[in-house]
């Protein structure tokens, strides 16, 4: 079975989750191709920051994008969102809608409909839908953007914010540089209090536990890790991501990325350290955790790499062992060399979960407290 037939499907299923893909997707073939993403995220921005002092005038503006004819990095649309509130304010109007072309000068309305009823996201919806073009419509929330019936961007979605930051999006093929900002920023200090045991939140009983040793991870950690990594590439890297997807022979891969060459990467999670049950035990996993998850890649690997001599396309390009390693002592992994020389085997990705630091403020009062 080759790429298409085992992995087509279960693309399709998240493409969806991707706004890049989504964007991309809606812009193919429309415009003679002179706007691509990035030159639509960069007029979304500016757009955002010229619509912010008109949001609060409750007067929504939607504007079909019917043709470019030139992209123009520093347009200024203040002028036109304020002469058409202000002609809103003096009647019972509501909404406007412009069609637009994008040219040398900025944004050109060569029509214009005034509306009682405020327009909303079903109607750009339809119209985008029905004329296959991009939509974006303004209102107090912020902007909407939307491309063939598909809503692209919404205002009230956290991915707005990463995508019009400035945030690089990567290829999977950076893959360490993703990793090192993932570790930074959700697992180093367990800065959301997702993986590690706390005394806040846990039941009275064990916070003796936690008092003892403030390395416990919660039940089942697995899950969150794998949730939250999936997540993190999902709103950090520009390629296609799938969570816990098989393969023909029924392997099971924690996340499995594939870039625009259809090269596969796949990440294989585990972690390390003392985990509670829903009992108060403890579930205990040392290195040999470790060097099994290792062997479950090179398994897979090598099952991989044997299609892929019938089949280029069934071939993985790396195979990346992440550990999350929360055990109180720092003791090495020693991996066999069997593993070690396996060229696409990547196992030196360990990273370390260290409890929250106390402010020096407050560390006094935690000592002398004993907790």
């Amino acid at each position: 079975m080759n790429f298409e037939e085992c992995y087509g499907p279960q693309i399709d299923n998240v493409l969806k989750d991707s706004p890049v893909l989504s964007i991309g997707n809606a812009l193919f073939g429309k415009y003679n191709n002179k706007m691509d993403t990035p030159y639509f995220l960069h007029m979304y921005m500016k757009l955002i920051e010229q619509w912010e002092s008109f949001k609060i005038h409750n007067v929504s503006i939607l504007i079909e994008l019917n043709d470019i004819l030139e992209y123009k990095a520093n347009f200024d649309l203040k002028k036109l969102f304020e002469g058409y509130i202000k002609e809103a304010l003096k009647s019972p109007y509501k909404s406007v809608k412009l069609n637009c072309v994008m040219n040398g000068s900025g944004f050109e309305v060569k029509n214009e409909n005034y509306d009682l009823d405020k327009v909303g996201g079903k109607d750009a919806t339809v119209q985008s839908y029905k004329n296959k073009t991009i939509i974006l419509l303004f209102s107090e929330k912020g902007i909407d953007a939307f491309g063939d019936g598909v809503p692209l961007l919404k205002s009230n979605e956290s991915n707005v914010y990463n995508l019009i930051s400035g945030k690089k999006w990567l290829s999977i093929e950076y893959y360490k540089e993703l990793l090192k900002e993932f570790y930074e920023d959700h697992i180093k200090n367990d800065r959301m209090e997702r993986y590690l045991l706390k005394n806040t939140t846990c039941p009275k009983e064990w916070k003796g536990k936690v008092k003892d040793d403030p390395n416990i991870l919660i039940n089942k950690p697995e899950k969150k890790f794998q949730i939250d990594f999936s997540l993190y590439l999902r709103n950090n890297c520009s390629d296609t991501i799938l969570k816990e997807t098989y393969n023909d022979d029924g392997d099971r891969y924690d996340i499995w990325v594939t870039n625009t060459e259809q090269e596969v990467y796949i990440f294989e999670i585990k972690w390390l350290g003392k985990s509670i049950t829903e009992t108060g035990n403890f579930t205990v996993y040392n290195g040999d955790r470790a060097i099994e998850g290792a062997w479950q890649l090179y398994h897979y690997l090598t099952e991989a790499n044997e299609r892929g001599r019938k089949n280029p396309s069934n071939a993985i390009r790396q195979g990346i062992l992440l550990i999350f390693d929360a055990r109180s002592e720092d003791t090495e992994i020693l991996y066999p060399e069997e593993l070690v020389s396996t060229i696409n085997l990547d196992l030196d990705n360990c990273f370390k979960l260290q409890p929250k630091p106390f402010p020096a403020s407050s560390a006094h009062k935690h000592y002398a407290k004993g907790s």
